[in-house]
């Protein structure tokens, strides 16, 4: 897909819901602030952005939305657009806090120890109940799988594009 700098991805569309066009949504982060935007972008088949005006939603369950944007009016538009991401404006974020970053901004940062030796690259992040799992695909295709705990990741420098850690013993050897 063509990345937008300027464009972060906060959500999931999961499915259609009813006839009418509304759209089953995953928000990444609290459903509070999705609730409070008025217009999302959404990738179209030729990798342009499409924007679309909210019309409604409202809290389903917790880390479930119900959504109805403008132009999507029957259950067929709706499945069209199931599985893709919702996109807002970055400028639209807050900032996160100094211990936060957004998870678009963790993807492709080099992991490495604090000796400085290379593990591999950030490739996509697992949201738990009790913390974040950032999927790294090291130099042999592996995947290692490395908690986002305060005791692991000890520095996230976007700049230097570049995450280090303090692996507990054993931590790379069984995820490799």
């Amino acid at each position: 897909m063509h990345e937008n700098a300027d464009l972060i991805s906060i959500a999931r569309i999961s499915s259609p819901h009813g006839i009418k066009g509304a759209l089953n949504v995953r928000p990444y982060g609290s459903d509070h602030s999705f609730l409070s935007y008025s217009r999302f972008f959404i990738p179209t088949e030729n990798r342009e952005f499409q924007e679309y005006r909210v019309v409604s939603s409202r809290l389903k369950k917790p880390g479930s939305i119900i959504l109805v944007l403008a132009g999507v009016d029957d259950r067929n538009r709706a499945e069209e657009l199931a599985g893709s991401e919702i996109y807002i404006k970055r400028d639209m974020l807050p900032e996160p806090d100094d211990d936060e970053d957004y998870w678009q901004d963790l993807i492709g940062l080099r992991v490495v120890t604090q000796d400085g030796s290379a593990v591999g690259v950030i490739k996509n992040i697992l949201e738990t109940a009790g913390h974040d799992i950032y999927v790294v695909r090291s130099e042999n295709g592996k995947e290692i799988l490395i908690p986002a705990v305060k005791d692991i990741v000890r520095d996230v420098n976007l700049e230097k594009g570049v995450c280090v850690i303090e692996p507990p013993d054993g931590l790379l050897d069984v995820n490799a």
